[in-house]
């Protein structure tokens, strides 16, 4: 990715953690971090796997849909980011 691009992707996101830190409260923006880091690891590792789905088990129905509604929301930055060129 060039570094330009990696910036702007960076700033998106840094931006939407503010977003979600003052909507849903730091609690939040906690979950969608750790959950993040835990799937990133995940890639290599079948503990951090199940870690990941423990993880994702142990939250209400309600977090959930907001830490989901959280990377939606990433997403369809990025998204957005990609196609304005």
């Amino acid at each position: 990715m060039p570094a330009a691009l990696r910036r702007e992707v960076r700033l998106l996101g840094d931006v939407l953690g503010q977003v979600l830190a003052e909507y849903g409260g730091p609690g939040l923006l906690e979950d969608v971090e750790l959950l993040r880091r835990t799937v990133i690891a995940a890639r290599d590792s079948d503990r951090d796997e199940r870690a990941a789905a423990a993880l994702v088990a142990s939250w209400s129905i309600d977090r959930a849909e907001q830490v989901a509604r959280a990377f939606t929301c990433y997403f369809q930055l990025i998204c957005l980011l990609y196609t304005s060129d």
